[in-house]
């Protein structure tokens, strides 16, 4: 059933408009259903003021009727129709006008709600763009100043590395003196001979090695001197010292030159004052006994 003029409203009963109605009309969706990208709501949205412009004006045609039939003072049984006919189509028109309002305030709900998700969303963009540039700002603090200590522990491992380096040179130079020195030794010079497993090297000789061993600063130099009675201390600048005791010499000068004597050969071997001993007193026999052939003569 289609209707569509004054007439097909007048000729149908009030049962069959709303059997009509109720096949043209659709209900609003609920707020959950509605998609804003939707064409159906687009749509329906369009069929509700259609149709509610469509009522109204028919509401209009159907009011203007009753009127002019008052004013004629017609037959009032078709005027109290026409007045029935008329409130249907006025609430079929108020119907479609709620139902368009009803849908337009869901969708309009629907886009301030995205609008506000959109800004919140944006909003917490930015905090977590923020957040991030402040972690990784205090990580680029931290490993500058993890960088800056590396480079502190590289300065003070290059420092010990030169310093290796140094100690490792002056092992070689003392090797090198070490290898000369064994070589002079086994060497089958003249004037190198033993006396109680040490070896005894000739003036010349002895001079050269000792050049060597002070060239090559093998001994170290004096930091500080401390003589006492019959005794002389000697501190040496690489943090050791030398102690002599001998009670037969005061002679600060002897003193000294043996301190040099014993830390140039051996703390830990005494064997230089026994060979003074034995050629100094065997020297001194000899003296006198010369001597003494002198005065018999």
């Amino acid at each position: 059933m289609q209707i569509n003029s004054i007439k097909d409203i007048l000729e149908n009963s009030v049962q069959d408009l709303f059997e009509w109605y109720r096949q043209i009309y659709r209900p609003v969706p609920k707020a959950s259903e509605v998609v804003l990208c939707n064409n159906d709501i687009g749509d329906r949205l369009s069929e509700y003021i259609n149709y509610y412009t469509y009522f109204d004006s028919m509401h209009t045609m159907l009011e203007a009727m009753v009127k002019e039939m008052r004013i004629e003072k017609g037959n009032e049984t078709l005027c109290k129709k026409v007045m029935v006919k008329r409130d249907v189509i006025e609430h079929f028109a108020k119907e479609m006008k709620a139902s368009y309002d009803a849908l337009s305030r869901i969708c309009t709900i629907k886009i301030e709600g995205n609008k506000e998700l959109h800004k919140r969303t944006i909003t917490e963009r930015k905090n977590k763009t923020m957040c991030n540039s402040i972690k990784i700002e205090a990580l680029i603090n931290s490993l500058s100043k993890e960088i800056a200590e590396l480079e502190e522990k590289l300065k003070v491992l290059e420092n010990e590395n030169r310093g290796l380096k140094k100690v490792i040179e002056v092992n070689k130079k003392n090797q090198e003196n070490t290898s000369q020195i064994i070589g002079l030794l086994e060497s089958k010079e003249r004037g190198i001979f033993r006396y109680k497993n040490k070896y005894i090297l000739p003036e010349k000789i002895y001079k050269n090695v000792m050049t060597r061993f002070l060239e090559g600063e093998i001994m170290p130099e004096i930091k500080n001197v401390m003589f006492g009675e019959n005794s002389v201390e000697v501190i040496w600048d690489d943090e050791t010292d030398t102690i002599v005791k001998s009670p037969g010499i005061d002679d600060r000068e002897k003193l000294l030159l043996l301190a040099i004597v014993k830390k140039l050969y051996s703390e830990n071997d005494d064997w230089y004052l026994d060979e003074l001993k034995i050629w100094c007193k065997t020297s001194r026999n000899e003296a006198n006994i010369s001597d003494n052939e002198q005065e018999g003569k």
